[in-house]
């Protein structure tokens, strides 16, 4: 909190602090006549003449007696029209004026204004000098309303529900809703304003991974739904379990929704970010300033489209998985999918369950290397087409109706200057990042999720409860120097691991790293590794059944159920249709027992 304190009436101190109050307050100057006694109207209608927003500063008036030969102190913080008297005490051996300015200013910074008894208001009409205190609270900005945004707010809101005053905080979210990539839209290529679209969301699409190891320390699935529920749930379903840890929280009046960051600068001076922004709404273009600036706005949103040779002949669909919406419309078709990601895996599994002829899959270095069922098959690099026949590296060629780019994204900031931006390709430990979260040049400027990622939603939030701690001053920063020695250390890990299990065990030790610097609620993290290790194993075993698997929460140590239909064979992906399965269904089996019987 940035503290500022003049004496009133002292036509000289008042003079000498001018040019920092311009610079701190935006040119707004205060001056106030000789007052014997604070009428709260007066005082309500000083606040207002000068435009201060109530959110952004607390107006302190202190009001210094001697009383029994002991200095005493009376403040009056003034929130909007409401005045309130504070009383404390305060003694100092020297009970002049600006050698009590400097005990009060301590005694703000040290929180001691919190403990201070409440009492009525009054009027006093003895003759007192009169200090005026504008605390300017700090301000956060947050770019991006997806997980780790979220995961931000909520880390402030819990600090909040403690007794603690937060700081004033701002998030930008150029979609009109909450959630990041899973807030799914049908739109491709641009949204309704013309802003590229960030989700690359798709139907049909479940979690490829386990719920268990994704879960919220501080709001189980079973606080959510009330009930046991699978592992592997789909979009909807795990998108309305993210929203409803935020709902609880009430964080929803700290965003400023259709709201796109344009350019960002820092002042060296003020030590505070200037961020241009447009509201995509009403078409306005404005500026805010901010003392910490969040980047919460991910990176798989902007697409790697590699070049082949011949590709502009080729007459058939060429997509990134990015505008990838669903598996419906290449039912029948015969597919190449380029890459060998996440998205290459599960978009070509998605297109064979919903009907695709065929899936080919072109991999550059290696091969994702499961046993793949009849329909689909991996083959290495393509080289070039000729019209709608692919060649490729081992001298095959196929004719195919359509192409999927599933080459990966980049980390892109348009709205960052060069010396702000960070510049990584996707993995584990991005340089320059300490912890994982400060940028190192900068530190009050703070990345989130930037990792590629295994652990999800906890990981964010323990990056987020750090991040706070930092911003509210009780978590410090060790020397520029100290922290580019520990980023090296983890670089080095990094460059050293050799398979899916060590990728694990990096991501597990850093998690673990994080919880030790916070209060976020601790979970066992070493059995989540456990189970994405057995998640790996699975799906070299089938690549078609691992998600009817189930697993056990480290959270309220509940059993997954078995979904009421096995993943193959379920081609609804509502949560509807998730969450309660048709009574003539649930009556089948007991029918077929009889029978057994």
């Amino acid at each position: 909190m940035n503290v500022l304190g003049y004496t009133l009436n002292q036509e000289r101190i008042i003079q000498t602090v001018i040019p920092k109050i311009f610079k701190t307050f935006g040119g707004k100057i205060i001056f106030i006549t000789d007052i014997n006694w604070i009428d709260p109207q007066v005082l309500s209608a000083f606040i207002a003449k000068n435009g201060f927003s109530k959110k952004s500063y607390e107006f302190v008036f202190v009001i210094i007696r001697n009383y029994s030969c002991k200095p005493v102190l009376y403040w009056l913080p003034i929130n909007g029209a409401s005045i309130k008297y504070r009383l404390g005490q305060i003694v100092c051996s020297q009970p002049h004026s600006s050698k009590m300015v400097e005990v009060l200013l301590a005694a703000f910074r040290s929180d001691l204004h919190k403990k201070i008894k409440i009492i009525y208001l009054k009027r006093y009409f003895f003759r007192h000098k009169i200090i005026l205190i504008i605390m300017k609270k700090t301000r956060i900005g947050i770019i991006g309303a997806g997980p780790s945004g979220l995961a931000q707010l909520r880390a402030f809101e819990a600090a909040k529900n403690e007794g603690l005053e937060v700081p004033e905080i701002v998030c930008f979210e150029k979609q009109s809703n909450w959630g990041g990539m899973w807030n799914y839209s049908w739109r491709t290529g641009v949204g309704k304003y013309g802003e590229p679209i960030h989700g690359s969301m798709y139907k049909y699409l479940w979690s490829n991974g386990p719920k268990e190891c994704l879960e919220f320390s501080d709001y189980s699935f079973d606080e959510h739904f009330k009930k046991p529920i699978s592992s592997y749930p789909p979009r909807p379903v795990l998108f309305d379990y993210i929203q409803g840890r935020i709902k609880k929280n009430n964080v929803r009046d700290y965003i400023r929704f259709d709201t796109t960051a344009r350019w960002v600068s820092f002042d060296e001076d003020t030590q505070k970010f200037t961020v241009v922004l447009d509201d995509l709404k009403i078409d306005k273009t404005y500026k805010e300033k901010f003392d910490y600036l969040i980047v919460a706005s991910g990176h798989f949103s902007t697409p790697n489209m590699p070049y082949f040779k011949g590709i502009e002949q080729y007459p058939g669909q060429v997509l990134h998985a990015h505008d990838f919406r669903g598996a419906d419309q290449f039912k029948g078709q015969d597919l190449l999918l380029i890459g060998s990601s996440y998205s290459a895996e599960d978009i070509g599994v998605q297109c064979h369950k919903h009907g695709a002829n065929s899936v080919t899959l072109s991999y550059r270095s290696s091969p994702i290397g499961v046993e793949w069922p009849e329909g689909i098959k991996e083959v290495p690099l393509l080289t070039h087409f000729e019209k709608e026949t692919a060649y490729f590296k081992d001298g095959t060629s196929k004719k195919f109706d359509a192409v999927i780019m599933c080459t990966g994204y980049q980390h892109k900031f348009p709205f960052l200057p060069d010396e702000m931006r960070l510049k990584t390709k996707n993995n584990l430990y991005p340089d320059n990042l300490y912890k994982g979260i400060f940028f190192n040049e900068l530190p009050r400027l703070i990345y989130l999720g930037m990792q590629d990622q295994y652990y999800t939603f906890n990981m964010f939030d323990t990056q987020a409860w750090v991040a706070r701690d930092y911003m509210m001053e009780t978590y410090k920063l060790p020397s520029k120097e100290e922290r580019r020695l520990e980023i090296n250390s983890w670089l080095h890990k990094n460059e050293n691991l050799a398979s899916s299990p060590d990728h694990v065990d990096f991501q597990t030790d850093y998690i673990k790293d994080l919880l030790a610097l916070s209060n976020y609620p601790d979970f066992n993290v070493d059995q989540v590794a456990v189970m994405f290790k057995e998640w790996l194993k699975d799906k070299e075993k089938n690549i078609l059944t691992y998600r009817d698997k189930t697993f056990q929460s480290v959270v309220t140590g509940t059993m997954a159920e078995t979904h009421h239909t096995e993943w193959m064979d379920e081609l609804d992906d509502s949560k509807e249709r998730y969450l309660y399965e048709d009574e003539s269904e649930e009556e089948a089996p007991k029918t077929v027992m009889a029978k057994i019987t």
